[in-house]
């Protein structure tokens, strides 16, 4: 008999004053485009650093197990926001992110998860590591005018300038899919090593 599955995520959360640095760059971007993207809850705003997707419910004592031990060997990370992007491209945006400058220390945290989640059974991610918020996903069905839309305000946007901020926490999450979006519940929070150098 094959076991239960659940959707499931690993993520840095945002400090209260950051998610609040989104919504407000969010409310600032609904103003010029008003269809086509149905935009992030604050709360709900995150640096994913993997994507687990449908998992064995039999996993989580081994993924708790592997995040608690990547929090012991890394400190929290000092993060900077960069510009907006679109995934997989401006011409053709299904997903709107404010980007992360590239950070070492990041890039090593999620090396160091891939090869921890290797030793807890999980294959290892193809795709290349892209930290960034996402901001608000691109309606399927939108016209080309609504996508031009969508892409002057993105381009045309003055970003306000982002203070530099720590994500202490990693969390494992789950990801119920409704209707109106995903419903993200934390099952695992731990912090990063504070004492680690």
């Amino acid at each position: 008999m094959s076991s239960e599955t659940i959707r499931l995520f690993i993520a840095l959360t945002l400090p209260t004053a950051m998610q609040q640095h989104c919504v407000r760059l969010i409310s600032t971007l609904k103003n010029d485009i008003t269809t086509g993207v149905r935009w992030e809850v604050g709360d709900k705003i995150h640096i994913t650093l993997r994507f687990l997707g449908e998992t064995p419910s039999t996993s989580l004592p081994s993924l708790t197990e592997s995040l608690n031990s990547l929090a012991q060997a890394h400190a929290p990370i000092m993060l900077h926001l960069a510009g907006l992007g679109a995934f997989p491209n401006w011409r053709s945006p299904s997903v709107l992110w404010l980007g992360i400058v590239p950070n070492a220390a990041l890039n090593q945290l999620q090396s160091d998860l891939e090869q921890r989640l290797a030793g807890a059974g999980i294959l290892k991610d193809k795709r290349k590591f892209h930290p960034h918020l996402t901001l608000g996903r691109v309606n399927r069905n939108c016209t080309p005018e609504v996508i031009r839309q969508i892409q002057q305000a993105c381009q045309q946007i003055n970003l306000p300038p982002f203070s530099d901020f720590q994500a202490p926490h990693v969390v494992l999450f789950q990801s119920t899919l409704q209707r109106n979006g995903a419903i993200h519940h934390a099952l695992h929070t731990i912090d990063l090593n504070e004492s680690t150098p």
